[in-house]
């Protein structure tokens, strides 16, 4: 006895956290919705003002940028990962007429749907209703965190804290010391944290003759996770 052949584009979904425990009925729905991009270090995938699509994040790592009204500033606003979603669902922060989103990575795979029929589907699949919510409450604690970073952290803390939840959520902790290798400058941090590069700077050596962190290129490493959970 034999069953359907997954296709490539289903295979890749069904590595997407978020459909891990969806209906093979809703897989094959999604399948036939979406359409599977490829983009290089760099491109461009989307802007905010695209208010049609939702992206599903594959592969690779993508950056939130947020532009100046006048369109000559640009900053790091965030940096989203394999598994998350962004798009037109107005339930993300990154929903702004001056956002855009980039590959940072020398392959990135995004699933694009358009945002009605997802809709659609999570309104006659209640597993899929229900990934959408537990995927938009998880990024909410996330912001919420975020926040409170922000308010109620000294700059120190806030540059230790980012490290830490980063690592911590993205890295490898496979050993006692956690591991994580990232393309964000000083400044990029510097933004993400509201603090300045020069600050960055400094307390990431801090951080490292501390014995907490290593810090190597464009690899973090958590010596002392607990320690450095203490400190921020």
């Amino acid at each position: 006895m034999t069953g359907t052949r997954p296709s490539i584009k289903q295979w890749y979904l069904q590595q997407i956290n978020f459909f891990h425990n969806l209906s093979m009925e809703a897989m094959m729905e999604i399948d036939g919705a979406t359409e599977m991009l490829y983009f290089k270090k760099g491109e461009e995938i989307f802007k905010s003002d695209d208010e049609n699509q939702i992206y599903l994040i594959k592969e690779g790592r993508v950056k939130i940028l947020a532009h100046s009204d006048d369109g000559k500033q640009t900053m790091v606003k965030d940096v989203v990962y394999p598994g998350q979603i962004l798009g037109a669902i107005k339930m993300s922060s990154h929903d702004t007429p001056e956002a855009s989103a980039i590959a940072m990575d020398s392959q990135v795979i995004i699933c694009v749907a358009e945002s009605s029929v997802f809709e659609d589907l999570m309104t006659r699949h209640a597993d899929v209703g229900l990934a959408m919510t537990l995927n938009v409450g998880n990024r909410l604690q996330q912001l919420e965190r975020k926040l409170d970073m922000l308010l109620f952290k000294d700059a120190s803390a806030r540059i230790a804290s980012f490290v830490l939840n980063l690592v911590e959520e993205h890295g490898d902790k496979s050993n006692a010391q956690w591991t994580l290798t990232h393309n964000l400058t000083h400044q990029d941090i510097a933004n993400m944290t509201a603090t300045s590069r020069q600050t960055v700077t400094t307390v990431l050596n801090d951080l490292k003759k501390k014995g907490l962190i290593d810090h190597r290129g464009k690899t973090f490493t958590v010596l002392v996770p607990e320690g450095l959970k203490a400190y921020s």
